[in-house]
C-alpha cells in the first residue's frame, strides 16, 4: 500500500493542518484551530511496513556502496533511526 506524503502545513476548512511523525509510530494530523484535534492517519503497523519496504529498496539499490543519511528538520531522527536499523549492510557512525 502506498501512502500519500504529508505536505506539511496546508489549509482545510479555514484552519491550518499540520502532519507529523509521532514517536508512538503514527503519522498524526493536527488541526490548528482554537481546539487542536488529533486524527490518526496511519497505524504503527502501516508505518513499519512502509519503512521496511523503503529499507529493502535502499539496501538493494545501494549494496556495496557507502550512502550518507542526513536527517533534515527536528523530529526526523525518529524516522531516520527506524530506517537505518532496518538496513541490511554495514553502517558506520560518526
Amino acid at each position: 500500500m502506498d501512502f500519500p506524503r504529508p505536505q506539511g502545513v496546508g489549509c482545510q476548512g479555514g484552519g491550518g493542518v499540520v502532519w507529523t511523525y509521532h514517536p508512538s509510530g503514527a503519522i498524526i494530523q493536527v488541526m490548528m484551530d482554537a481546539q487542536p484535534k488529533l486524527r490518526r492517519l496511519f497505524s504503527r503497523g502501516e508505518i513499519e511496513a512502509a519503512v521496511d519496504r523503503l529499507a529493502a529498496d535502499i539496501t538493494h539499490e545501494y549494496r556495496g556502496e557507502n550512502p550518507l543519511f542526513i536527517g533534515i528538520l527536528k523530529g526526523s531522527f525518529v524516522f531516520l533511526a527506524d530506517l537505518v536499523r532496518r538496513l541490511d549492510f554495514p553502517l558506520e557512525e560518526t
